[in-house]
């Protein structure tokens, strides 16, 4: 007859319970009911579907999150190489903005191939061309007196339908704005930027001239 005192064993298979299916060989007194084996099984088997769904929705939202801070990245190199191919800058070109006007394009091309070559050692192509718009507009500041600055913009058309040339376009460059940098430090040539849209004229090229001193 058994002690009325001996303390309860736990249902096997329910919820909260640490017995498994192993006590039934360690407590022979204990005999498995079919039903509360089907139970157990049953309840282990949706514990195992619901850890299994947790880890696949956690590996399907790792996944979206690494896809979507790919797209939201730029891509450095791809939009380098377009602005490199539509904006060309010319930062390799060696200038100075003064002596006054230039009578020809012909004379003014001798006198760009001889100061690369003079001050870099460095042969270019004047007859390149880098820019296949015949209309830009080109922006560049001037200092006043007590470094006040002036933003000025200039309108430049080239004489071939094909665009402008390195020689031509700053032929058309230097003459426009020398006489303004007759008294100004900044007047060596550092490159092009593109500057975007024109706010009046969108649909014409854009640029900044980069002038150091």
């Amino acid at each position: 007859m058994k002690d009325a005192n001996m303390a309860k064993e736990p249902e096997i298979g329910k919820p909260g319970s640490s017995m498994n299916l192993s006590m039934a060989t360690r407590a022979p007194h204990i005999a498995p009911d079919p039903e509360r084996l089907k139970e157990y099984d049953e309840y282990s088997a949706k514990a195992r579907k619901q850890r299994l769904k947790h880890l696949f929705l956690s590996m399907l939202f790792g996944a979206l999150t690494a896809q979507l801070i790919a797209c939201g990245q730029p891509d450095v190199a791809r939009e380098n190489e377009a602005a490199a191919a539509s904006n060309p800058t010319m930062v390799n070109m060696l200038w100075s903005f003064s002596g006054g006007k230039r009578d020809t394009l012909e004379k003014f091309v001798e006198e760009l191939i001889a100061y690369n070559r003079e001050t870099a050692q460095r042969e270019i192509d004047p007859d390149e061309i880098v820019q296949k718009n015949r209309e830009i507009i080109v922006s560049y500041s001037r200092y006043e007196e007590e470094d006040e600055q002036t933003d000025v913009e200039i309108r430049l058309v080239s004489d071939s339908d094909e665009g402008f040339t390195v020689g031509e376009l700053l032929y058309k460059i230097h003459n426009r704005i020398v006489e303004s940098l007759e008294d100004s430090d900044h007047h060596f040539f550092e490159g092009l930027i593109d500057s975007g849209k024109h706010e009046k004229y969108p649909d014409i090229p854009f640029y900044y001239l980069n002038l150091g001193s």
